[in-house]
């Protein structure tokens, strides 16, 4: 039973690793870059040091694209916020929806290879003073835009209209990017970096991560990338520099640890069960000597006298196996 046990689990687990996480995990490099609220106290600084950094990675030798974002993928749902549809205005404070938000760079999606459905994607041109833009997922266009085009609509931040933000555009949509290989896609939204004040983003900008997409094997650029963010700050923390499939692999660590204690403890019971049945078949063949030499006395051939006795521990085995 534990090895049948084992055996599902194993077949659930390779199922689970095969799913599409929605990008191309391949040759990509991630670093998580937290920004100090002390040394970056406003939208000005923070969005030129991101800018700088992204630039500074894309012409560093071996690098195919970079950008940053506030949470990265397959790190779990995200941040979540409150907004209202110009379209589906709320009927009160308590009529409100929610989706997943990360603000990003120019280029995050086209760097993970998220591919674009509709629209376009977020570029150079969505900074502050510009229209303010917004891409969304499947998910959130089929279930938040279920009779109409997405494309062209209104959303607001808050859960009420509110002279305090300005409406957004929806302008493009993206495949969905799943944020763990057990769960299901969340309606999600990808802002422009730097183009939404504090109070919305406050607290964001402490997961702030670096992802840079390679052109050979992306652990090569750990060092030149390192390098090149403290020549701009000496003084910012590099955090967890891996692959993506690395931090991918990560998220699955309990169900792998739990497939290999469930697998271990098989081995353990069928060797246990087959030392079992061999001692009592040594044991019954010690003792049933005198018979098996009549019976071969008698015209018995080794092999049928083999068969005999592998026959009697094979029933053994099956009828222990149906008791339990």
């Amino acid at each position: 039973m534990l090895l049948i046990g084992a055996g599902l689990l194993l077949r659930s687990f390779a199922r689970l690793t095969s799913v599409s996480p929605g990008f191309n995990s391949r040759n990509l490099l991630i670093v998580n870059l937290p920004l100090s609220p002390q040394v970056y106290d406003g939208d000005a600084s923070r969005t030129s040091v991101v800018e700088r950094i992204v630039s500074r990675m894309g012409v560093l030798p071996g690098v195919e694209s970079a950008a940053l974002t506030t949470m990265l993928p397959m790190a779990g749902a995200g941040s979540m916020i409150h907004f209202n549809r110009a379209a589906y205005p709320p009927k009160g404070p308590d009529d409100y929806v929610m989706a997943g938000y990360r603000a990003v760079t120019p280029g995050y999606l086209a760097t993970l290879g998220v591919p674009l459905r509709r629209g376009r994607l977020l570029n150079a041109e969505d900074r502050e003073g510009a229209p303010r833009v917004v891409v969304i997922n499947e998910t959130m266009a089929r279930q938040y835009f279920p009779d109409r085009d997405p494309l062209g609509q209104r959303i607001q931040l808050g859960t009420e209209p509110s002279n305090e933000f300005p409406t957004i555009e929806v302008v493009g949509i993206v495949g969905d990017v799943k944020p763990s290989f057990e769960a299901g896609s969340n309606a999600e939204m990808f802002v422009p970096y730097g183009q939404y004040p504090d109070p919305i983003l406050a607290n964001l900008y402490l997961n702030t991560a670096l992802v840079v997409r390679a052109l050979g094997s992306p652990l090569d650029l750990a060092n030149s990338v390192r390098a090149a963010i403290l020549e701009i700050d000496t003084g910012q923390p590099l955090v967890n520099i891996r692959t993506m499939e690395t931090a991918m692999a990560g998220t699955v660590a309990q169900p792998r640890f739990q497939m290999m204690l469930l697998m271990a403890f098989a081995s353990i019971a069928v060797a246990l069960a087959a030392i079992g049945v061999y001692g009592i078949m040594a044991y019954t063949v010690s003792q049933r000597t005198p018979e098996i030499g009549v019976r071969m006395a008698v015209g018995a051939s080794p092999n049928r006298v083999v068969a005999m006795v592998v026959w009697q521990g094979t029933r053994l085995a099956v009828m222990g196996s149906s008791s339990e």
